[in-house]
């Protein structure tokens, strides 16, 4: 990817993150908060995205899991770890650095 695609589609990622972060912040439902048009719209960035969700999940803690399986066709959540978002989280690091 150049360099420039990728300054691109982090920069949108960015400031789509914060409309998605802002017009859901009440949604108690991750279900729901996948379903705003944003949400799609950071899925339809594809796999270039991977990274800044990867990354955003390590220092946030937000739920990319919908956003990362939709994009890369994967679940590398163990079923132990379900629903232990830090360990979830630290699953879907792991499968990243194993790509």
């Amino acid at each position: 990817m150049r360099k420039y695609q990728s300054a691109t589609i982090e920069k949108q990622f960015h400031e789509y993150r914060e409309k998605w972060i802002h017009d859901t912040k009440y949604s108690s439902s991750m279900q729901l908060a996948a379903l705003h048009p944003v949400y799609r719209k950071i899925i339809e960035l594809g796999r270039p995205v991977v990274p800044y969700l990867i990354n955003d999940m390590k220092s946030t803690g937000t739920h990319w899991f919908i956003a990362l399986s939709a994009i890369t066709d994967a679940d590398p959540i163990l079923e132990q770890h379900a629903g232990d978002v830090t360990s979830m989280i630290q699953d879907w690091v792991n499968w990243n650095n194993n790509q």
